[in-house]
């Protein structure tokens, strides 16, 4: 058997990636308040924080924020609403017209933001860790970006 036809044989038995498994693009530091993990991003080119929720389905904005980092919310009425389950019961939640978020250097323009005053709750995180809350990351901005966290390195990477 000519060596030629041998070579060809054993590597075309190598084994071949059945997926390209691609390393992420960036990560990002964030911090935790409590066990509850941060993340310093932009909104609409102002500082903003966010509260990292992955058991939040969607992501929302501070309604009692928009003046400030210039977003709109599309009034309620009965077609605008989306209801959402917390452990306080249901509450009706808003939308937010466009608006874009940046985290690292990932500018996010197109997501379909939800709105809820988190006046009180927000309060809370600026009198003790003088952060603005501009809202929470639920698992749909996550599983949409594929982001991951690690709670050891306190990174998201996406």
């Amino acid at each position: 058997m000519p060596i030629g036809i041998l070579v060809l044989i054993v590597c075309s038995c190598a084994p071949v990636p059945l997926m390209k498994t691609e390393s992420p693009v960036q990560s990002v530091n964030f911090y935790t308040v409590g066990r509850i993990p941060v993340v310093k991003a932009k909104l609409n080119g102002k500082n903003a924080f966010f509260i990292i929720d992955t058991g939040a389905s969607v992501s929302i904005l501070n309604e009692s924020e928009a003046a400030h980092f210039g977003f709109s919310v599309v009034n309620y009425d009965v077609q605008a609403m989306t209801e959402v389950m917390s452990f306080n019961g249901t509450s009706n939640i808003g939308h937010v017209n466009t608006c874009i978020l940046e985290i690292g250097s990932t500018a996010i323009k197109y997501h379909g933001f939800r709105s809820k005053d988190m006046r009180e709750f927000a309060s809370i995180l600026q009198r003790d860790e003088q952060i603005r809350l501009a809202g929470i990351l639920g698992s749909d901005l996550l599983n949409r970006y594929s982001m991951s966290i690690n709670f050891m390195d306190k990174t998201i990477s996406f």
